[in-house]
């Protein structure tokens, strides 16, 4: 039997052990894994726009609630506005990802009735991944027929070199 210092040190250790294996089994969920169950569609207002193919929308999901949420458009790739962790992102490609906003801006803008569709949980926390549509168009669409996006490519080809 262990006295005094080497049982706090034996429980200490052991604390410390089960937090890990917690924390690694709760991490190891991905978000591919997650269920694939589709939300929608959600009448809804645009709250803003973060970029080209990322809007923040209020959706009406019940009388009287609604939830407003960061959606990341399905199946398109816009250029990005700014450089993050992963990738310094060119000017040449920030000039591109501020007239993909730009559009995407106007498109959303005075139209009456913005419906949010086939969402489901995206690979990053606190951001879905949908479709917004208005009068049966599609925004994801409409970037793709304007230039201002493209199907994403794998592994990643820069929008311009610069």
């Amino acid at each position: 039997m262990k006295h005094g210092k080497e049982w706090l040190i034996d429980l200490g250790l052991t604390l410390i052990i089960a937090l890990l294996v917690g924390f690694a089994l709760v991490t190891s969920v991905r978000a591919d894994t997650w269920p694939t169950k589709r939300f929608g569609p959600y009448q809804s207002e645009l709250v803003r726009v973060a970029d080209g193919d990322t809007v923040w929308m209020k959706m009406h999901t019940y009388p009287d609630e609604t939830k407003t949420t960061k959606i990341r458009l399905r199946e398109i790739s816009a250029p990005e506005t700014r450089s993050n962790s992963k990738r310094k992102v060119p000017e040449c490609e920030k000039a591109l990802g501020r007239a993909a906003t730009a559009f995407t801006e106007q498109w959303l803008a005075g139209r009456p009735r913005l419906i949010v569709s086939d969402l489901w949980y995206g690979s990053y926390p606190r951001r879905m991944v949908g479709r917004i549509s208005a009068g049966g168009e599609y925004l994801g669409k409409a970037l793709l027929a304007s230039g201002h996006a493209r199907v994403p490519i794998k592994p990643f080809v820069p929008w311009c070199s610069g």
